[in-house]
């Protein structure tokens, strides 16, 4: 059985394991990493895009090992919710199953309420969209904009 994971990226960064308390995902360029992942969830990305987008043009020579380090200690940060971070050439994918990610869930609320206004259902279509609302935390991925 897998670990549940709630991932969100409607706010600061943010994984909870099992429910609980958010993870310890690590320093900005860690955090970068998974965020990247996340929003390409169930994709395979590339080490060289990865390497790009966490260093731009000027990478450091060891960007490729720090990349490795990295995911190791996300899969950590994890725990049993780590053997989601799967290497796979010629990058790396992050698995992420259906509801786990807020903005999915925010979309299928925003999705059933677009359906129940259509349907006659106003005051449905409020709850569910004060639903979906309640999912925001802030700006999306609110440390990485700059």
């Amino acid at each position: 059985m897998r670990a549940a994971l709630d991932f969100g990226i409607l706010g600061p960064l943010e994984v909870r394991l099992d429910g609980g308390a958010p993870a310890t995902l690590g320093g900005l360029r860690q955090r970068a990493l998974l965020a990247v992942l996340l929003l390409q969830a169930n994709e395979v990305v590339s080490t060289d895009r990865l390497v790009d987008q966490l260093w731009g043009e000027q990478p450091p020579a060891t960007a490729v090992h720090t990349i490795q380090v990295f995911m190791s200690r996300l899969r950590t940060a994890l725990g049993l919710g780590g053997e989601r971070l799967v290497t796979r050439p010629p990058g790396y994918v992050l698995e992420v199953g259906s509801g786990e990610l807020d903005a999915d869930r925010c979309e299928h609320l925003y999705t059933h309420a677009r359906s129940a206004l259509a349907a006659g259902d106003p005051e449905r279509a409020a709850a569910l969209l004060r639903e979906g609302e309640s999912l925001w935390r802030g700006p999306p991925l609110a440390e990485f904009t700059y």
